[in-house]
């Protein structure tokens, strides 16, 4: 898939930027769910692989709510 994503922006299809992700806050709702607590187990609370995805997932969710989606 990287290197789709990077053939696809080389071709000017897409244009592919770093964004600094802050850690997701200690109160997020996104482990209220089933399925995601589920995703999370595989990964220990101090693994910076779910810190990452978390920081990712809220990012995302705060984009949506930002545009009202």
């Amino acid at each position: 898939m990287r290197a789709r994503l990077i053939e696809w922006q080389q071709q000017g299809f897409i244009s592919i930027s770093r964004i600094e992700l802050p850690d997701a806050p200690d109160d997020t709702d996104l482990l209220a769910s089933p399925d995601m607590r589920w995703a999370f187990r595989r990964w220990g609370d101090d693994s910076p692989l779910r810190r990452a995805v978390l920081a990712g997932l809220a990012h995302m969710q705060n984009a949506r709510v930002m545009r009202g989606g």
